[in-house]
């Protein structure tokens, strides 16, 4: 059963690239043609395989599933239906997370994210600047997937050089309100899993589940403006901005101070999983905070900082220090948190401690892909 979406059932086709029209004879007539013809998927034409030596049964795996969906692509015709949407997003959705996985470097995530931003301007399926109802173009699935994708995105930066891969591909559209409208899409579809006649837990749902999810959004999307800062640029421009995104820090914490109350009593009577969603956003909400202080240092700001480093590294260190104790496994989850701390606390037996482990785990936490940018990060050769 196709998902369908709230626009037109069969979505029309947008003016191609001049590159794909000039010519009769190189015009994509079917999804997989112009899946095909971009530049991208010539220089990627599938993700690689070499990574996995010695993994044969996985890699036989993926290249059969690529082109299985490859081959359901070619057999679509005319316009691109909301199923054949979700078809094509879910390929590039599974490049961009086998390339994330074990790809040797972020390159490779980078043209297939750049892959599927490319395909929605090209069909005309994120609306323009200014346009209201942001992702009513999109299917439910492909919405879900996308955020995923720009979550990717914001992993994969690169320390003070952050390519703007969705602005790169021609969207009008800001990414962070893309980005924003798709997580709230995806919360109201999710919703909806629980009745009115199950009034408490939908509630607990919203305390242990939403509130932490709209937590970790809130801090990506201040991460991303963050990275658009330039490291060298000092002036009133950019201070300006440094206190703008100090306000938005102080709100943030003030929004989900019952979150990090929580996150400071182990012992609740919330189930462990639920307790442990709570413990990742409030990390990622310390580390974001160490990391602005860290960014406003080399602006030589004016004004005193509002918000503590001190009490940010506290935090997030104590909730790194409570999960290496419980659940090893669960690091990888504060990765970011611990790169932060790795390369922006002063050097203290803490910090040392917070290299160390990241040295010992970084088979089980630090995915190849992201390597480059995490030594850059962490100063650490990993």
């Amino acid at each position: 059963m196709p998902v369908q979406s709230a626009a037109d059932p069969r979505l029309s086709r947008n003016q191609l690239p001049n590159d794909a029209t000039a010519d009769p004879l190189k015009r994509p007539t079917t999804p997989l043609h112009f899946f095909s013809s971009l530049p991208f998927m010539q220089q990627h034409t599938r993700p690689s395989m070499k990574v996995m030596s010695g993994r044969n049964a996985p890699r036989s795996r993926t290249g059969k599933n690529y082109d299985l969906n490859r081959l359901i692509l070619s057999n679509s015709q005319g316009s691109l239906s909301p199923h054949e949407v979700d078809e094509i997003s879910t390929a590039f959705f599974l490049m961009v997370t086998y390339e994330y996985l074990f790809g040797q470097d972020s390159a490779a995530v980078e043209v297939h994210i750049q892959g599927i931003y490319t395909f929605l301007k090209a069909h005309d399926l994120v609306p323009r600047l200014g346009e209201t109802g942001q992702c009513v173009k999109l299917p439910v699935l492909t919405q879900q997937l996308l955020l995923f994708v720009m979550y990717a995105n914001l992993t994969i930066c690169k320390y003070g050089r952050l390519r703007q891969l969705w602005e790169e591909a021609g969207h009008e559209s800001s990414f962070i309100s893309t980005m924003d409208e798709l997580f709230y899409n995806s919360r109201t579809s999710q919703h909806a899993i629980w009745p009115f006649e199950y009034p408490s837990e939908a509630a607990l749902d919203d305390i242990s589940v939403f509130r932490p999810l709209e937590l970790t959004n809130e801090c990506k999307k201040l991460k991303y403006r963050l990275l658009l800062i330039p490291e060298t640029t000092r002036g009133k421009s950019e201070w300006y901005l440094m206190d703008c995104l100090e306000q938005d820090l102080c709100g943030i914490g003030k929004r989900y101070q019952d979150l990090i109350i929580m996150s400071q009593q182990p012992h609740s009577d919330l189930r462990n999983r639920q307790l442990q969603t709570i413990y990742f956003a409030v990390a990622e909400y310390h580390a974001t905070t160490v990391f602005f202080c860290y960014r406003r240092s080399f602006l030589s700001c004016m004004s005193s900082p509002l918000v503590s480093s001190r009490d940010a590294v506290n935090g997030a260190l104590a909730i790194i220090k409570e999960l290496s104790t419980v659940s090893p496994s669960c690091l990888g989850r504060v990765h970011w948190p611990m790169i932060v701390l790795a390369r922006c606390m002063e050097d203290s037996q803490d910090r040392q401690w917070i290299r160390k482990t990241l040295i010992e785990s970084q088979h089980t936490i630090v995915f190849p892909s992201m390597r480059g940018w995490l030594d850059e990060m962490s100063g650490l050769d990993l």
